[in-house]
């Protein structure tokens, strides 16, 4: 019968990194996108008056969807 002589390190090792994270950052920002477009859509659904109600004007739109948008 064979005596097992070697175990090798006794250290764990890290999980092997399959290269998800840029594949997850990914899918983030095309999340975040799809969500800010669905917010712009409906935003531009409401009517000249409702957007007075808010603060905002149909011209701000653009604005806000960039994230450049300043009240005064």
């Amino acid at each position: 019968m064979a005596a097992v002589t070697h175990l090798g390190s006794a250290k764990a090792h890290a999980p092997v990194s399959l290269g998800w994270t840029p594949i997850r950052r990914a899918l983030d920002a095309w999340a975040e996108r799809r969500a800010r477009t669905r917010q712009l859509r409906d935003l531009a659904a409401f009517s000249d008056r409702e957007l007075w109600d808010v603060g905002l004007s149909r011209g701000d739109l653009l604005a806000v969807e960039k994230g450049t948008f300043r009240r005064d």
